[in-house]
């Protein structure tokens, strides 16, 4: 198939641009055989500051680190100081005897069975802590039989090319795959940064600053996630490994084997109609997110950082399925350009608005925005689904909390029999309700109750619907996503922290207007006014339905 990579590149940047004023934040990057195509900063680094986002920001790369931890292990398999096939045990003392099947490649590839969770990434936790932690818990399965992504594993691969290479991990890196590379800005604290070129992250109105701010790094994340980066040096970092600067050619053949789930060594391998793909992702709760992208035979490289998350959700979700439409030529529903607003028309709009029928929705500033929030779904509706909302809202929400509620005292049959393809999906299913309750529990204390959110245009599927369900535990919260379509359950997704539907928006004539970029759908309100010309209400567009100031 043939690529057009100027007009992608362009059409991206654009993209971007015009989805900004709408909750996008963040940088890309598009390269063409070493070329740049597109290197641009989006959105704040800093709201506090109104410090922009530029091609130098320095972003976060959540699990994007885990290549470099993969190329770590491969470094010293080339200074022969290691095999992926040796068992972990043959490195640590004291291996438990339940975990001596358990070898780096399994490691590398998400297999091990191991735990991902050991504690929250900013938890003080050293390495010692990790390898006790991590190997007192129970497996979860036999080695080499099943995937299940384990970021802990990762960050055993640390402590190992630690205990193997006698370096301390971030130097190891520096030393032998950095540096040659020529990545300067990249690493946990070995840079030396301006705090200023660091993009804070943002989770709603939440202000969760950045890494250097926390204690960083932990165990809990070193190896797996969170080291900080650049536009350019990941480029720098592609080129170095296609020359075979870093690591050869037959070592990097291996690291893009893919084992289950298309998994290979810290990079995930697919087949595009442009040739072999080698990419990988990383999120943050806490609202950054990234992505990696290498066609490897069209030599097309796509690096995008985000520092803002969307409705909860990792904002680089959506935007790498736009990636994906871009090359195959699709066109894009883009929002409106918006237009010139200051800070007095973001307060005239700020308040709470009430349905007749008793959802309330609340517009309130954002950053550089508005921020539509909706409580009921009766407000879901008014904001989400402005020509009404499917039939079935109403029994689709109470069956899911039913199910998941059962699901959360041990019995999982109501949710198996909600979901299509049970059979093949159920242990999977379980298991992940049940890590991500005890992950919770562990974090929060006891569960308290489990609460309805709503239902809303799915951010995962085309038409499909996103059940939203709240956990409330003693000292915190967290949710489930139960993705439906035609009635039947597609797909669950954890969220560690709980949301309800939000959606950015801005001032826009006589009204207000907001864009969904997951369904790339446009939302307007007019605006009603008082005799003074205040702002009294909210009027749906089209159907008609009014929310009135309280």
């Amino acid at each position: 198939m043939e690529l057009d990579k100027k007009a992608f590149a362009m059409r991206l940047d654009e993209y971007l641009a015009r989805i900004t004023p709408f909750g996008f934040s963040g940088a890309l990057l598009v390269a063409s055989d070493g070329q740049v195509l597109v290197r641009r900063g989006y959105g704040l680094a800093d709201w506090s500051e109104n410090l922009a986002n530029t091609p130098e920001t320095v972003f976060c790369l959540g699990s994007v680190t885990k290549q470099f931890t993969a190329a770590a292990v491969m470094r010293l398999f080339e200074l022969g100081k290691l095999d992926p096939q040796d068992p972990v045990g043959k490195y640590i003392g004291g291996f438990p005897e339940d975990k001596s099947g358990i070898t780096l490649h399994h490691l590398l590839t998400h297999t091990s069975g191991l735990a991902s969770y050991t504690g929250g990434d900013y938890e003080p936790a050293d390495r010692e802590q990790l390898l006790e932690t991590l190997l007192e818990a129970p497996l979860q399965f036999s080695p080499g039989s099943e995937y299940a992504y384990s970021n802990a594993g990762y960050s055993l691969l640390a402590a190992l090319v630690e205990i193997v290479s006698g370096q301390p991990y971030e130097q190891f890196l520096y030393e032998h795959l950095l540096a040659p590379a020529g990545l300067e800005q990249t690493g946990y604290r070995r840079p030396d940064w301006d705090g200023r070129r660091i993009a804070s992250w943002y989770r709603g109105a939440v202000d969760n600053g950045h890494a250097l701010e926390k204690h960083y790094p932990s165990w809990n994340v070193l190896g797996n996630g969170e080291m900080l980066s650049t536009l350019d040096d990941l480029l720098h970092w592609d080129r170095a490994l296609r020359d075979g600067r870093v690591l050869g050619k037959e070592t990097q053949a291996r690291m893009y084997t893919p084992a289950m789930q298309e998994y290979g060594y810290g990079w995930r391998i697919g087949s595009t109609g442009y040739g072999t793909l080698i990419e990988h992702n990383g999120a943050s709760d806490l609202g950054s997110s990234a992505l990696f992208r290498r066609y490897l035979d069209a030599g097309l490289v796509v690096v995008l950082f985000c520092n803002r998350s969307y409705g909860g959700l990792p904002m680089v979700q959506p935007l790498q399925d736009v990636v994906e439409q871009l090359l195959d030529g699709e066109r894009l529903v883009l929002p409106p350009e918006a237009g010139p607003f200051g800070a007095e028309d973001l307060a005239a709009l700020e308040g709470r608005f009430r349905l007749t029928s008793g959802g309330e929705v609340q517009l309130s500033r954002e950053g550089p925005g508005l921020t539509f929030s909706a409580e009921g779904q009766d407000a879901i509706n008014f904001l989400a689904f402005p020509k009404g909302p499917p039939s079935l809202h109403t029994s689709l929400n109470e069956v899911t909390l039913a199910a998941f509620s059962a699901a959360a005292g041990g019995d999982f049959d109501a949710l198996f029999a909600l979901m299509e393809n049970s059979q093949s999906r159920r242990a999977r299913v379980q298991r992940m309700v049940t890590q991500h309750l005890e992950t919770a529990e562990t974090a929060y204390g006891a569960l308290r109750a489990l609460e309805m959110v709503g239902t809303v245009p799915s951010t995962f599927y085309p038409q499909a619907l996103d059940t939203l369900l709240g956990l409330r535990f003693e000292g915190g919260s967290a949710a489930f996503i139960s993705i439906t379509r035609e009635g039947r359950n597609i797909g669950v997704a954890a969220l560690e922290e709980l949301d309800g539907f939000a959606l950015p928006a801005v001032p826009y004539r006589e009204g207000i207007l907001g864009y969904h970029i997951p369904l790339g759908r446009t939302f307007k309100l007019d605006t009603l006014l008082g005799e003074t010309g205040e702002v009294t209400g909210l009027q749906a567009i089209p159907g008609g339905q009014v929310a009135k100031r309280v």
